[in-house]
């Protein structure tokens, strides 16, 4: 089953979001700041993250170039209120996916997780596969 990270401090939103994702059919995991983000990734096989910037501590930034850098393949939406587009560019520059602006659609948000979970889907099979010229394994 697939495992979506929630990060997001304002526990109305976050719930929101859990409640919409396990309604889609997700396995969600939540928490509320990047310090016990960074602790769950290490210890669930997380397929998506979505991650709020303005955190108490470790920023969604910070968490988000962590997340980078010991796994290129993970999915990372970040859904925050900072709407700048120096944000964005910066957001998109670390290792997001997708940055989605505060207020959001619901509807949207998890659209956009499925579309983020074929492409991962997609480079796992991909990555499972042994070229050798013509042949493939």
């Amino acid at each position: 089953m697939t495992t979506i990270l929630v990060l997001e401090d304002e526990i109305t939103i976050r719930r929101f979001i859990t409640l919409n994702m396990k309604h889609a059919g997700f396995n969600v995991l939540e928490t509320d700041t990047g310090e016990k983000a960074l602790e769950l990734l290490e210890h669930h096989n997380v397929d998506i993250v979505i991650l709020d910037v303005m955190l108490p501590g470790i920023d969604g930034f910070r968490v988000c170039k962590s997340i980078r850098k010991n796994n290129e393949n993970m999915g990372i939406i970040i859904l925050t209120a900072l709407v700048q587009e120096k944000d964005q560019v910066y957001g998109l520059t670390i290792g997001a996916d997708d940055y989605i602006k505060k207020p959001f659609s619901i509807i949207e948000l998890v659209a956009r997780v499925q579309s983020l979970l074929r492409r991962i889907k997609k480079n796992k099979k991909d990555l499972k596969l042994i070229h050798s010229g013509p042949f493939q394994l």
